[in-house]
């Protein structure tokens, strides 16, 4: 989508318990975050951008450091119209709600637990999360180019309200920038044309 740049807002500042949120209406969706689950802010709006979404994926990818954790606890969709996703609520801590998703490059160590669905940042994403500043180089070329690890999705169809809770832990990372969560909306499984959330806790850009 042109975004006509990339606008950013405040990160995850502490670990803990956030929601992000993107509302579509025909090819516009807005993108809004919370600390509480009720006071919501908005952060980015994609204004008829021609991309009608099949898909939501949730992936944790970084540019530097690896291990920084995000668990998935739910994700809600509301205001559901035009024959809207099927599944409403899915809990990422009940082994029953696991047909609701499917996790795309799932490696041995991804599995459901009683806190909801752990993501750990890896090197792999959809995504490209600037520069490997370890090297100067583009990060995601070769085999790690478009090719997720753990990366969730779950189809969607029609107009909707996703709202995603996700609990952030730096889980003993040892750098605080450029770690990436990306939560966006997508038109096909070549991942090329999406909106919706990055960032991590320096900051959330739009994408």
């Amino acid at each position: 989508a042109d975004t006509e740049g990339v606008n950013s807002a405040p990160g995850f500042s502490r670990v803990g318990e956030y929601w992000l949120q993107i509302a579509k209406i025909g090819t516009t969706y807005t993108c809004f975050r919370s600390e509480d689950g009720e006071n919501f802010k908005e952060m980015f709006r994609f204004e008829d951008c021609g991309i009608e979404a099949k898909g939501i994926v949730i992936d944790a990818y970084t540019g530097m450091t690896e291990g920084y954790k995000l668990t998935l606890k739910n994700l809600k969709f509301t205001d559901v119209v035009n024959n809207g996703p099927k599944a409403t609520v899915i809990d990422f801590a009940k082994e029953e709600d696991a047909s609701k998703y499917e996790i795309l490059g799932k490696s041995e160590t991804t599995a459901i637990t009683e806190d909801g669905l752990p993501l750990v940042t890896t090197l792999s994403a959809i995504e490209p999360a600037g520069k490997n500043w370890r090297n100067g180089n583009d990060m995601l070329t070769g085999d790690a180019a478009n090719t997720p690890v753990d990366m969730v999705s779950v189809p969607v169809s029609g107009d909707w309200t996703a709202t995603l809770k996700v609990d952030f832990d730096t889980n003993g990372a040892a750098n605080g920038n450029y770690q990436f969560f990306g939560f966006f909306a997508v038109a096909g499984d070549d991942y090329q044309n999406m909106v919706g959330i990055r960032g991590g806790n320096g900051s959330l850009q739009n994408c």
